[in-house]
């Protein structure tokens, strides 16, 4: 366990969660085993999220989104913004890939299966924290060149 990069577990809003920090500033990231990629959902440069209209000051915590409020959800899978600097419990984990999006929801990063893929994660929920490891490059999953070998 010395290995584990320990962070605080945050559960104040009934999902698992996180602090980061980035370059311009620390955003709190959802852990989402059933997301297949990483979600931000701020502006980092701006450090805005205006489009945020549900947040624990407007609804209730349990409450679900309207469906009248989904066209406020925008999502393009093309657009993609590279984080140089993810820290998490102190460990720089380098440069993360990002897709943006617009949630209504006080929500600043979904961290998932893209990130998750190549690291350890223990859960301690009685002590509240987050341990995360990051995983040894296997050498067989690397792809070998090697010479042609000729046959007589």
């Amino acid at each position: 366990m010395d290995a584990f990069i320990e962070t605080p577990l945050l559960l104040d809003r009934n999902s698992i969660e996180f602090e980061a920090m980035t370059e311009t500033g620390p955003i709190r990231c959802i852990l989402d085993t059933g997301s297949t990629g990483n979600m931000l959902n701020k502006d980092m440069q701006g450090g805005f999220n205006n489009h945020m209209i549900f947040n624990p000051d407007t609804i209730d915590q349990h409450e679900r989104l309207n469906p009248l409020n989904s066209d406020q959800m925008q999502f393009d899978i093309e657009d993609i913004c590279d984080m140089p600097l993810l820290k998490i419990g102190g460990k720089d984990f380098g440069t993360v890939k990002f897709r943006k999006m617009k949630s209504p929801f006080e929500i600043d990063a979904i961290i998932g299966m893209d990130f998750l893929d190549s690291k350890l994660v223990f859960i301690d929920f009685p002590n509240r924290k987050i341990y995360f490891y990051k995983k040894k490059s296997d050498p067989s999953d690397e792809c070998v060149q090697s010479s042609p070998q000729r046959i007589p």
